[in-house]
């Protein structure tokens, strides 16, 4: 699978988070959270369990865009919480990361879960996309209509102007 493929669940109840006003944790929990897999999976003949995913420290701060200090302290912090857990693997140079009590966060990840969700997931691919052009779209016309009313002189809805805005009616025969 595609590392950008998919989507995550993150429930409104998130913002009363403990770590919620803090932007360092936040942001390095939820790229905890788009990182684990879904499920489980093998890296170099270990397996790595769904709600974990494997990383290196230098690569989640360049990811993060913070430096490793920050990265650390916020690391440290989640695991003292419980939220997350790191494992040094011996003799490498990668880290394996889990989210705790991923269940909770994400649901079973059944197959037929896993299923829904990518099903899902494509049809909201191609609502977004047909959503956009319709957005687009409006937009132009929105654009098309003001340069319309700037040729004829008539202010945009809204302005106050002592230029009368003239509208022409459709005259039915009886």
């Amino acid at each position: 699978m595609n590392d950008n493929d998919g989507w995550i669940k993150l429930y409104r109840k998130f913002k009363s988070w403990g770590w919620y006003q803090n932007n360092n944790i936040k942001s390095v929990f939820i790229h905890c959270l788009i990182s684990a897999n879904f499920a489980d999976e093998e890296f170099e003949g270990e397996k790595i369990p769904r709600g974990s995913f494997v990383s290196s420290y230098s690569k989640m701060a360049v990811e993060l865009g913070m430096p490793k200090t920050t990265l650390y302290r916020s690391l440290r912090q989640l695991e003292d919480s419980g939220e997350i857990k790191t494992e040094r693997q011996r003799n490498s140079k990668y880290t394996v990361f889990t989210v705790k009590n991923y269940i909770e966060y994400q649901g079973s990840g059944t197959k037929m879960e896993r299923k829904r969700n990518a099903n899902g997931t494509e049809v909201e691919r191609k609502r977004n996309d047909s959503g956009t052009d319709t957005i687009y779209k409006n937009n132009k016309n929105i654009k098309n209509i003001k340069n319309i009313k700037k040729e004829r002189n008539i202010p945009p809805s809204g302005e106050n102007s002592e230029t009368p805005i003239f509208v022409e009616e459709e005259v039915m025969e009886i």
